[in-house]
């Protein structure tokens, strides 16, 4: 067993080794998407990148980026210019692309204000 430390919500919970890490959110109630994209995302299909997390501590820890997710992958320096996707440079991953191999702490990316 692992632990996925979800930061912003203080929450832990263990996982078996090759649960994704949406898989483990959903389990302890943590959200993932905020606004329209809680109805409208892709059900963990990884193709719409809303899930997105920061990986602040264990990144070694999850598989390797799958090609979905790899599609998503900008360089840091594209934030400035409003580019979407998923700044490799700062760590962040598709939680339903990430499967967990060792302990990992994510830091979720709600763009509504929650909590």
């Amino acid at each position: 067993m692992h632990t996925v430390t979800f930061a912003r919500e203080g929450i832990r919970i263990d996982v078996a080794d090759g649960e994704t890490v949406r898989e483990a959110a959903k389990r302890c109630g943590v959200r993932l998407y905020s606004g329209i994209f809680r109805l409208i995302n892709c059900h963990g299909l990884g193709r719409c990148g809303e899930c997105r997390v920061k990986v602040t501590d264990g990144l070694e820890n999850l598989t390797q980026p799958t090609e979905l997710e790899r599609s998503f992958k900008r360089p840091s320096s594209s934030r400035d210019r409003g580019t979407f996707g998923i700044y490799e440079d700062d760590g962040e991953r598709l939680p339903c692309q990430s499967r967990v191999r060792g302990d990992v702490t994510v830091w979720t990316r709600l763009r509504d204000g929650a909590p």
